[in-house]
């Protein structure tokens, strides 16, 4: 009898030390990822204080006019749309902080809203003709001259 009552109390602390073992994995697994999502979400990478805006703007139509070229080689929606999204890369990951260092120029905000809208207008363009299009390229390429003459 006493046998099987060891036996039982065994069972039961091991049950409860894997129970405990289980959940201690899988508590510490979504700690981890959450404070990685929100350092990520709330408290992005900011580029070097050196980096000026001008440069980050002509860094990304120069990013744009790759990710074109790139996506115009590919065959395919589907993977032309890849090329197009790889070719942005590295520059447009760095975007979010470009908002800050562009915060004191109207001028430059507004420049900043126009490359974005002709980046989605392109990718869009991957899937689709889009019919304005060349009016984008046109104004983007016109920033792009003007970022460049200073």
């Amino acid at each position: 009898m006493t046998s099987t009552r060891a036996t039982d109390r065994a069972s039961r602390r091991g049950r409860l030390i894997g129970l405990i073992l289980f959940v201690g994995l899988a508590t510490s697994f979504t700690s981890v990822c959450a404070v990685q999502i929100i350092q990520q979400v709330w408290f992005p990478e900011i580029t070097p204080a050196e980096r000026s805006c001008r440069q980050g703007l002509r860094e990304l139509i120069t990013a744009l006019g790759r990710a074109r070229e790139q996506a115009g080689q590919a065959s395919g929606e589907r993977a032309a749309l890849d090329a197009f999204r790889r070719g942005l890369m590295p520059d447009w990951s760095t975007r979010s902080a470009l908002d800050e260092a562009c915060r004191q120029s109207p001028e430059l905000t507004r420049a900043l809203g126009e490359i974005e809208e002709l980046r989605y207008a392109e990718e869009h363009a991957v899937r689709h003709e889009a019919s304005d299009l060349a009016r984008r390229r046109q104004r983007v390429a016109l920033l792009a001259r003007e970022l460049g003459s200073e």
